[in-house]
């Protein structure tokens, strides 16, 4: 009788413990939430509330601050964010814009503020409608209205310690983007404003279609820089970045830096103190689709090494070029189609200074195409630039001599960040 009832007092202890591990069990499923319409208020989406899925286009008030709380996922399926107030981002928030039409829409202010060792994420998707049209990308696109960072305020819009995936930031204001990832595609799209472009991992482009960028401190891996402006008034620098590998668009062959100038008069473009690497060109100046390129150009202080053609120039146009190491490029600097302006390129480190091997790696006038213009190349320097600053620590350099000229090959760390 006694072992009846404990055999029965076990069998229900046994069944309520099932029981109470169940309604544990369900307790701990995650929640989700499906937005859409207007946000009025200030509002945080949590961390235990997520996923948080657009049902919805979602508009932010002006005044208003969205809050995304560390942690959060957001799923954009087909709609987007349009922000007029504030949105703030935090550490290790998960973005998903789900198709090419899902975006960012930054109208007021976006702060997305990640860690190094919790950064955010945003990972896009590409659409292309044909094997003839590009594709296009998910965005977090700023407009004219977007408030611009301000670094005596610590105020306005800035993206640090984030890794984009297939997705294209489109800037037309004045953002800080920095200590970011760029992988699968994504991209900068400069359409005008100041934007502060620094010390980012970029597997990729920046398009600078207008505006006044500084894009400095860079790595790019496999990307380019390429500059088409609209209205003639851009100002940018582009200095202290590593860019190696180039990119296969919009030239075709790999091009590190891409010049094509500006419809429109007046401008300068600013190329110093960059190492422009292992590509087929270093720097292109590409034959626009107008007549002359009215931009401006000054190459100084670069190293430009270990590519096919170090400086193409295919337009009736005279850049600046001064004080650069170029060496170690199966051609230093090469003039072909309408490139029929003289071009002075003094005071630069050929690798040697026999004045017939630096010539010979130079294709001008002077190898009987008589439409080109000459480079003019002395004087030249007789040792290497010394204020051309040394490379980053995630490069290791190795020499070779081959027929008294130095050819360098480049180890990096493809997305080790050098810059501390």
């Amino acid at each position: 009788m006694r072992k009846s009832f404990s055999r029965a007092l076990l069998i229900i202890m046994l069944v309520g413990g099932l029981i109470l591990v169940s309604d544990v069990h369900f307790d701990t499923v995650k929640a989700s939430t499906d937005v859409m319409s207007i946000i009025a208020s200030d509002t945080t989406w949590t961390q235990a509330n997520s996923p948080y899925n657009l049902a919805g286009n979602v508009l932010v008030n002006s005044g208003v601050t969205l809050t995304i709380e560390a942690g959060t996922i957001l799923n954009s399926n087909d709609y987007y964010i349009r922000v007029n107030g504030t949105m703030i981002i935090q550490s290790g928030v998960t973005i998903n814009l789900e198709s090419a039409g899902s975006a960012i829409q930054v109208n007021g202010v976006l702060t997305a503020r990640g860690t190094r060792t919790n950064p955010i994420h945003v990972n896009g998707v590409a659409y292309s409608p044909s094997f003839f049209i590009p594709p296009t990308y998910s965005s977090i696109a700023f407009s004219q209205s977007s408030i611009g960072w301000n670094e005596q305020t610590d105020s306005g819009c800035i993206i640090e310690d984030t890794i984009f995936s297939q997705t294209d930031v489109t800037i037309s204001n004045s953002l800080k983007l920095t200590e970011c990832t760029f992988v699968d595609n994504s991209g900068i799209i400069v359409y005008g404003g100041s934007p502060v472009i620094s010390k980012n991992e970029i597997l990729g482009i920046i398009d600078i279609k207008g505006g006044s960028p500084t894009i400095s401190n860079n790595n790019f891996s496999d990307g380019c820089i390429a500059f088409y402006g609209e209205d003639g008034g851009e100002f940018v620098s582009i200095v202290d970045n590593v860019i190696s590998g180039g990119a296969g668009r919009p030239s075709g062959s790999r091009t590190c830096i891409w010049f094509g100038g500006s419809r429109g008069y007046g401008g300068h473009v600013l190329i110093e103190r960059n190492l422009i690497t292992n590509s087929y060109y270093g720097i292109f100046i590409f034959s626009p689709n107008f007549n002359n390129l009215k931009t401006s150009l000054t190459i100084q202080n670069n190293t430009i090494t270990n590519n096919e053609v170090g400086i193409s120039v295919k337009n009736p146009h005279s850049p600046t070029i001064t004080r650069n190491n170029i060496y170690g490029n199966s051609i230093n600097i090469e003039l072909s189609r309408d490139a029929s302006k003289n071009i002075t390129a003094t005071f630069n480190w050929w690798g040697t200074t026999d004045t017939q091997t630096i010539s010979q790696l130079i294709v001008d006038f002077e190898d009987n195409l008589f439409d080109l213009g000459t480079v003019n190349f002395i004087p030249f320097l007789t040792e290497t630039n010394p204020e051309i600053p040394e490379f980053p620590s995630g490069l290791v350099l190795v020499f070779f001599l081959v027929g008294g000229l130095a050819i360098v090959f480049v180890k990096r760390k493809v997305w080790g960040r050098f810059h501390e």
